[in-house]
C-alpha cells in the first residue's frame, strides 16, 4: 500500500516537469542501449550457445593443441578415433565450413557450405522443416549424394515449395539429391556464419578438393563437436580426451599435440580468440559512457532535491523518518530509471536491426543473427535498475540526511553538504569524462597503429579470383592449362601488373602441412607449413628475396625439382649456406622426393596474425599438381578498371583452344555460369592493412598504396 503511494506521488511529481523527465530518460536510455547493442554482438560471437539446437549447455567442441596451446582442426582419422573411443560422450560429430557453387536449374550461387559427418543433425539436435537428416548411407560416396538445404535458400530459390525434397542441384559440379529444409532458426553449428548448405563428409574430396583429403590421416581439415553423455563431467571428459590424444604418433620435431574440450558458445574459437580484446574494450568504453549518464542524471535530480528542501523538511517535521523519504527518492530513481530501461530496449531493437542490415566486407557469408533475446533482455533490465540505484543514491542520501531548519527557513546556495555533493559530482563526471577519452584514444591508436603492422607482405590493391576447376574433370593436363591460360590472359589485361597462382593465400585461415627434413639430416620428416606458387608470387606480395632466386621458367614438371624457403627454416635447419642444399619432402603419396633450394625469403605471416615464426617452404605450382588454385592480381593504380575487367565475362571465356570452357563460377546474380569470381585479397579486418574497400560489380577492390 506505501508503495503504490509512493508511485502515484511520483507520478505526479514527473507531470509536473514533464521536460526535465524526458531528459533523464533519455540521457538514461541512449547509454543502455549502446551498451545493450555491444553486449547483443558479445553474446552472439562469444557467450551465446550454438542457435536452433536442443540443450545446447551439453555441447562441446572438441580440438587439437599444439604445446598445450590453440584449439585446431583434426584429421577425419583422429575425429573416427575420437567417436569410437570417447564413451563419456553420446555422439561426436565433424563439421568443415567452406563455400561452394550450387547450381539449380543451371544456375550458380555461391554458398556457404558444411560438409558435416552423417550423425551432425542427431548430436546437434538440430531439427528440421521439411524432410530428414542425413542417415548412416549418407557417410558413403553415393553416386548421387543427398545434401541438405537453409531455410532461407529454400525460401529464396525455391520459393518455399513444399515439394522441394527429392529434386536434383548440382554441387562444385556433383549432381546431388535434396532430402531436407533446415529449421529457420539453425544456420550452422558456428555463430555467425550464414550456412545454408550441408553436405555429407563421405563426398568431401569429391565437392571440395580443397585443402586436403578426408583420407589422409596428416589433413587436419575437420572441426569437432560433440554432446557430453548425463553423468559425465567435463574432467572426465578431458581425461579421457588426452589418453587418446598420448596415443597419437608424434612426429620427431614437433610440436607435442593434444585435445581441449571447451564449451560449444559463440563462433569459431580463432574468431573468438581475435574478438575477445575488442570487444572488452567497446564494452568498458560504453560502461563508462553510462557511468557519466548516471552522473548526469544524479546531478538533475540533486537540482529537483534542490527545488523541493523545504517540501523535504515539512515530511521531517510532520513525522517522516529518513529511511522513508529515501525509499521515495529511490522510488523515484527506480521509476525513471525503469523508463530509461525501456527506451534503452527499443533503441536496442533498432540499433541491432540496423548492426544486422550492414554488410561486412569480409569475402565470406556473415549472419551475425544479431537481436533481442531473453539474454539482452536481462542485460537491459540489470543496467536499467544499476544506473537507477546508482544515480538515486545521492538525492537519496541527501534527502535523509537533510537539515530540517534550514530547509524550513528555504535557505538557498551552494554550501554545506549539497554543494559538496554536486562538486564531487562534477569531479566524477570529469573524471570518468577524462577516462573514456583516454580509452577511446587508445583504441583508435591501436587501430591506427594497426594499419603500420608490418605483416610481412602487401595485400592493398591485391584481388583474388577463384574458379571451380573440379567442373573440367580429373585430368591434370586439362585443369593446369585452364589455370596457365586464365593467368596468361588476367596478366594480359590493361591496370594488372603482376598475376600469380597460389594454393593457400595468406592470413586466409587455410594452410597445409607436408613432412620435410634436409636431405643430409637423419632425422626423421617434420610435419612443415607449404605452398604451391607460381613465378611472380613473391614480386606480387612484395616479399623479398634474402638470397638466390625466385621461381621462373626453368622450373617446369620434369625438370630439377627446386624450393624456396624462408628465413627461419634456413637457420634452423640449414645452417650456413643453404642455398645449394637439398630437402627430403614426402608428398601426398607417400612418395619421397628431393628437392634443391634455389631461394631463401624473408619470414612472413602465412595463416594468422600472431603466430610464431615457423619454417615455410615454397614449391613451384608447376612441379606440384593440385587443381585447387587461386589467382593473385595486382592493379597498376587505384582504379576500378583492373577489377571491372577481370569480372566481365568475356574476359575469360571464348579464350580459343587453348583454355578449357566450362570452370563454374560466381560473383553475383548476373554472372554467367561458366565464369569465374574476383575477391578481394581484402586482410583490412583480419591485418588491419592500409587499405579500404569499395564494391563494385559484386566484387571488392583494394586500392593501392
Amino acid at each position: 500500500m506505501i508503495l503504490l503511494e509512493d508511485l502515484r506521488f511520483v507520478l505526479r511529481q514527473q507531470r509536473r516537469s514533464p521536460v526535465s523527465t524526458l531528459a533523464i530518460v533519455l540521457s538514461v536510455a541512449l547509454p543502455i542501449a549502446i551498451n545493450a547493442s555491444v553486449f547483443s554482438v558479445i553474446d552472439v560471437l562469444l557467450l551465446g550457445p550454438v542457435p536452433g539446437t536442443r540443450d545446447s549447455a551439453r555441447l562441446l567442441r572438441l580440438g587439437g593443441t599444439e604445446a598445450g596451446q590453440g584449439h585446431f582442426t583434426v584429421s577425419v582419422a583422429e575425429y573416427e578415433e575420437i567417436r569410437d573411443r570417447a564413451s563419456q560422450l553420446s555422439g561426436v560429430a565433424a563439421h568443415r565450413f567452406n563455400q561452394t557453387i550450387l547450381q539449380i536449374d543451371g544456375a550458380p550461387r555461391e554458398v556457404g557450405t558444411e560438409i558435416v559427418s552423417a550423425n551432425y543433425f542427431e548430436v546437434l539436435g538440430a531439427g528440421m522443416t521439411l524432410g530428414r537428416g542425413f542417415g548412416p548411407a549418407e557417410a558413403l560416396p553415393l553416386a548421387t549424394p543427398a545434401v541438405i538445404i537453409g531455410h532461407r535458400l529454400w525460401q529464396r530459390e525455391y520459393g518455399a515449395d513444399p515439394e522441394v525434397v527429392g529434386r536434383s542441384a548440382k554441387v562444385s559440379g556433383l549432381p546431388v539429391t535434396i532430402v531436407g529444409v533446415a529449421a529457420p532458426e539453425f544456420s550452422g553449428a558456428f555463430a555467425g556464419f550464414d550456412i545454408q548448405l550441408w553436405v555429407p563428409l563421405g563426398i568431401h574430396d569429391r565437392v571440395l578438393p580443397r585443402g586436403g583429403s578426408i583420407a589422409e590421416r596428416n589433413d587436419r581439415i575437420v572441426n569437432v563437436i560433440a554432446r557430453i553423455q548425463a553423468q559425465s563431467t567435463r574432467a572426465e571428459i578431458q581425461s579421457q580426451l588426452d589418453a587418446i590424444a598420448a596415443g597419437w604418433e608424434q612426429p620427431l620435431g614437433a610440436p607435442t599435440r593434444g585435445l581441449e574440450a571447451i564449451a560449444a558458445l559463440g563462433t569459431y574459437p580463432f574468431i573468438v580468440t581475435l574478438a575477445r580484446g575488442f570487444l572488452g574494450l567497446l564494452m568498458g568504453i560504453t560502461l563508462l559512457l553510462l557511468l557519466i549518464a548516471c552522473a548526469n542524471v544524479a546531478g538533475l535530480l540533486l537540482a529537483r532535491a534542490g527545488a523541493r528542501r523545504r517540501e523535504v523538511a515539512v515530511r521531517r517535521a510532520l513525522g517522516a523518518s529518513g529511511g522513508r523519504l529515501t525509499r521515495l527518492v529511490l522510488t523515484e530513481a527506480v521509476l525513471l530509471g525503469c523508463a530509461g530501461g525501456v527506451g534503452g530496449l527499443l533503441g536496442t531493437v533498432w540499433l541491432t536491426g540496423l548492426l544486422s542490415s550492414v554488410s561486412l566486407p569480409v569475402g565470406i557469408p556473415v549472419r551475425l543473427g544479431i537481436g533481442v533475446n531473453g539474454r539482452v533482455v536481462v542485460f537491459c533490465a540489470l543496467a536499467s535498475l544499476a544506473t537507477a540505484v546508482i544515480f538515486g543514491l545521492a538525492p537519496a542520501l541527501r534527502s535523509a540526511r537533510a537539515d530540517l531548519m534550514q530547509g524550513l527557513r528555504d535557505a538557498s546556495g551552494g554550501g554545506g553538504p549539497r554543494g559538496r555533493m554536486r562538486r564531487a559530482l562534477v569531479v566524477l563526471q570529469v573524471a570518468v569524462s577524462c577516462a573514456l577519452l583516454v580509452a577511446a584514444g587508445l583504441l583508435v591508436r591501436s587501430l591506427l597503429a594497426s594499419r603500420d603492422l608490418d605483416i610481412g607482405i602487401a595485400s592493398a590493391g591485391v584481388l583474388t579470383v577463384h574458379a571451380d576447376a573440379g567442373t573440367l574433370g580429373e585430368e591434370e593436363a586439362t585443369i593446369r592449362a585452364f589455370w596457365h591460360a586464365l593467368r596468361e590472359r588476367t596478366g594480359a589485361l590493361p591496370g594488372v601488373a603482376e598475376t600469380s597462382l597460389t594454393l593457400f593465400v595468406p592470413l586466409a585461415g587455410r594452410s597445409d602441412r607436408m613432412l620435410a627434413a634436409p636431405a643430409d639430416s637423419p632425422d626423421q620428416p617434420r610435419p612443415t607449413q607449404y605452398n604451391l606458387t607460381s613465378p611472380g608470387y613473391l614480386r606480387l606480395l612484395q616479399i623479398d628475396l634474402v638470397a638466390g632466386r625466385g621461381f621462373d621458367a626453368r622450373d617446369i614438371d620434369g625438370g630439377a625439382d627446386v624450393a624456396i624457403v624462408n628465413e627461419r627454416l634456413a637457420s634452423d635447419w640449414l645452417q650456413g649456406e643453404p642455398l645449394g642444399r637439398s630437402l627430403r619432402i614426402v608428398d601426398r603419396g607417400g612418395l619421397q622426393r628431393l628437392v634443391t633450394v634455389v631461394g631463401v625469403a624473408e619470414d612472413s605471416t602465412y595463416r594468422r596474425l600472431g603466430e610464431p615464426p615457423t619454417p615455410y617452404i615454397y614449391l613451384p605450382e608447376t612441379q606440384w599438381y593440385r587443381p585447387d588454385l587461386v589467382l593473385l592480381a595486382r592493379a597498376r593504380s587505384a582504379t576500378d578498371t583492373a577489377a571491372a575487367r577481370i569480372h566481365r565475362r568475356e574476359t575469360f571465356l571464348r579464350a580459343g583452344p587453348s583454355t578449357p570452357a566450362g570452370a563454374s563460377a560466381t560473383a553475383d546474380a548476373s554472372a554467367p555460369p561458366d565464369g569465374v569470381r574476383p575477391r578481394p585479397f581484402d586482410l583490412s579486418l583480419a591485418s588491419a592493412s592500409k587499405t579500404r574497400s569499395r564494391r563494385i560489380w559484386g566484387a571488392r577492390f583494394l586500392p593501392a598504396r
